[in-house]
Formats: C-alpha cells, sequence, structure tokens
C-alpha cells in the first residue's frame, strides 16, 4: 500500500529547495519577473517526494490553488500559476507558486498539527503510566506472591497503669 501524501508534506519539500531562491532575489541578476512567484521544478519535487510529477500538479493546481489563493475585489491573488509573465527572461516562468503565501500555509498546517500532537503525546504517556502502574499492582498483588508482613505484637488486655476503683482503701 502506497503512502498518500499530505498537503503538508508537499509545501514542505517545495519550501526547502526553493527557499534559498526565494531570498536571494536580489543578490542573483534579476532571473524572474518578481520575487514572490518561484518557479519550481514539478519532477524534482515529485522525485524527492516518490510520487508521479502529475500528482504534485493537479494536488497545486486544482486543490491546493482554489483552497488559498483568493480574489479580493477587482484584485486575484493566486497561489500556484501554470505560467507567469516574465519580461525578464523573454519567456514565461513556467510552475510558479506564491512563496510568501505557501510560507504562510506551511505555518498554519504545521501549527495545527503541532496543536494536536501534544496532547496526544501527554495522553499516550498518562496511558503508559496507568499500564505500568496496574501490571505492578496485579504482580505484586498476584495470590501466592503477596507480600505478608510479620504479624503485630498483640495489645495488652489492660492498662498498666489502672485508678483505683471506687469503695476500696
Amino acid at each position: 500500500m502506497r503512502h498518500l501524501r499530505t498537503d503538508q508534506e508537499i509545501l514542505r519539500v517545495i519550501y526547502d529547495r526553493y527557499y534559498e531562491e526565494f531570498v536571494s532575489y536580489e543578490r542573483k541578476p534579476k532571473a524572474r519577473e518578481t520575487k514572490n512567484f518561484v518557479p519550481i521544478d514539478l519532477p524534482a519535487v515529485a522525485r524527492e517526494l516518490k510520487i508521479e510529477p502529475e500528482l504534485v500538479f493537479d494536488r497545486l493546481y486544482y486543490h491546493l490553488g482554489p483552497k488559498y489563493g483568493r480574489t479580493d475585489g477587482s484584485i486575484r491573488v493566486s497561489f500556484f500559476e501554470i505560467t507567469f509573465s516574465n519580461s525578464v527572461a523573454g519567456r514565461p516562468d513556467r510552475h510558479v507558486i506564491n512563496f510568501p503565501l505557501l510560507e504562510s500555509v506551511l505555518a498554519a498546517l504545521e501549527y495545527e498539527e503541532r496543536k494536536f500532537r501534544l496532547p496526544f503525546t501527554v495522553s499516550a504517556f498518562s496511558l503508559g503510566v496507568a499500564i505500568i502502574a496496574l501490571a505492578a499492582n496485579v504482580f505484586l498483588n498476584w495470590p501466592g506472591r503477596m507480600l505478608t508482613s510479620a504479624p503485630a505484637a498483640p495489645a495488652a488486655t489492660t492498662p498498666a497503669t489502672s485508678p483505683p476503683a471506687s469503695g476500696q482503701k
């Protein structure tokens, strides 16, 4: 059975592969039109994820693009585009991702994962402690293994000093 990649895994690979390209925009001679839209190599990303390139494309274009892209009035904010104009290179860039938006989406996905992982870890630890305590209790109190202590000394039947009885001299 094949492992299905999560949105978080796909976006993490893209983020790790293209972060340096995003931040080096000002240092390099301009190879792309804008800093925010970074071209990505879908076959390379797919190889790293060990899945088909079409699956990466479809997830970005048909699922994540509509989910995280938005339109504010007449302004459209894209998450992923097939082509993006690039007058610097003289040809359009293919398969570009809005890198700042990708970073914020990835941060939100990782936060959600951490938010649910901590209570689960604490619960699993508590369950482990309870199981160990139960096993120790059963082991120590199993018939035939019960630890018995020495019998207590019998209590004195008469007090050591008693007041004189009434009517005696």
